[in-house]
């Protein structure tokens, strides 16, 4: 949920509020891969020796800390400030969860059936992601809602905006165009930038959250032995 989250929210944030276009948005996002692929053929040597449990556990926590990282973002935020920081450390921890989280889950099962656990892993992943993720998107559309709502009465009771309402009244009922009002668009741009960042700053926080749960999860309930782990970590590691 914390990375389906990370995607689904940067993208509303950097398209939006940095006024991003969707290639841009896209090239952007390069860097969370690539710190995947680098951090897990890192990972796969050290598991044998750290064992999967104070991997996911920290993957986990470095997860969960770069969500309350992404959680800070505001209209005045940038890319390389805010942005970047967040996502190398939540690639960094999603590495370090990958391969030891599908090694525990082929651990103890036979090499027949390995095809099949390794496959109900990545369902079980999609599926729970895709639940996370409504539950994720739910909160940060009611967090967007009330954020709009409150900035409305605000611009409302500003005298350039009273103005610019009451001359466009005026207008329509056919009078003649008065002096123009203290306003412009870059007025209702800001108050759209602001409830946005608002709407995603508390997405990433409902998915810090989730990101306590899987940190609890992991320091309690996994037990595999590092005598338990396959031979090969990274074959393991690659659904059938």
């Amino acid at each position: 949920a914390g990375l389906f989250g990370m995607f689904y929210f940067l993208t509303f944030f950097v398209q939006q509020v940095l006024d991003y276009s969707a290639l841009k948005a896209g090239v952007v996002f390069l860097v969370v891969p690539f710190v995947i692929a680098i951090g897990s053929g890192v990972v796969a040597q050290l598991l044998p020796k750290a064992g999967p449990k104070m991997l996911i556990t920290l993957g986990s926590v470095l997860l969960t800390l770069a969500l309350l990282w992404l959680a800070r973002v505001d209209p005045a935020s940038t890319y390389m400030g805010e942005l970047l920081p967040g996502m190398i450390v939540l690639g960094l921890g999603m590495s370090l969860i990958f391969v030891p989280l599908t090694t525990v889950a082929v651990s103890k099962v036979p090499d027949t059936d390995a095809g099949i656990a390794s496959a109900l892993l990545n369902v079980g992943q999609q599926v729970g992601g895709s639940i996370g993720l409504s539950v994720l998107a739910t909160v940060a559309a009611t967090s967007g809602r009330n954020a709009g709502a409150t900035k409305a009465r605000e611009l409302a009771d500003q005298p350039q905006v009273l103005q610019h309402l009451g001359q466009l009244n005026v207008e329509r009922a056919g009078g003649a165009k008065a002096p123009a009002a203290a306003w412009n668009d870059s007025t209702a741009v800001a108050a759209l930038h602001a409830v946005q960042a608002h709407s995603s700053a508390m997405g990433f926080l409902a998915a810090a959250i989730f990101g306590v749960v899987a940190v609890l999860a992991a320091a309690l309930l996994i037990n595999i032995r590092k005598s338990d782990l396959p031979s090969d970590p990274m074959a393991a590691a690659v659904p059938a």
